[in-house]
């Protein structure tokens, strides 16, 4: 028997956070090319412990909810990115505003929920959400982000980060399943890489 929180998760304590490098082999059988590739993203460490509200809590990126290009108002934070000025680069998909599309393998799709941050106003964010682990080594929770940079080289990203606990108390316009969010510093993610290899 599962019984919902009825309080918000605490907010996330974000240690630190480093490039990941998630490799990947495909073979095809009618050229006899092997493709190795190398996805860009991003490994969050998160200051012990975890699940303040229960297990299957889960770590949360922050969305922008407005469909135009504009960030939206309000005291809300939301996950950004944007090309270094200092390089070449062609631009990311979708411009500064970070959508689904903006990740890669995600289990499932946005999620849409209400913010804490809302100053007596119901406001509502999307989020994607992921799994955290545990690093036996380190000793320290984690959570694993493989981003959509396309040709974007070497581009800035700002996560509005939250914990998220879906066996939360729900009604018609209002939830408790994020926790208020934390906004890391930016950081830049490395460009995928592939080889082309003849078998």
């Amino acid at each position: 028997m599962i019984i919902p929180s009825s309080a918000r998760p605490l907010a996330p304590e974000v240690l630190y956070i480093i490039p990941n490098f998630e490799w990947g082999r495909n073979t095809n059988n009618s050229t006899n090319t092997t493709i190795t590739g190398r996805g860009a993203g991003l490994r969050v460490y998160l200051k012990r412990p975890w699940y303040s509200s229960g297990e299957g809590e889960k770590l949360a990126v922050v969305l922008n909810m407005n469909i135009n290009d504009k960030l939206s108002s309000g005291s809300t934070p939301v996950s950004t990115w944007g090309t270094d000025p200092t390089k070449l680069s062609a631009p990311l998909p979708g411009g500064i505003k970070m959508d689904a599309n903006s990740f890669l393998s995600l289990k499932e799709g946005q999620l849409q929920m209400t913010s804490a941050e809302h100053n007596g106003n119901t406001a509502f964010v999307y989020v994607v959400t992921y799994d955290v682990k545990y690093d036996k080594e380190r000793k320290l929770y984690y959570a694993d982000i493989l981003l959509n940079i396309a040709t974007a080289y070497y581009p800035f990203v700002r996560l509005a980060l939250a914990r998220y606990q879906y066996h939360s108390v729900k009604t018609a316009d209002t939830d408790c399943c994020l926790s208020p969010i934390v906004v890391a510093d930016y950081i830049q993610v490395p460009a995928p890489r592939f080889q082309f290899t003849q078998v």
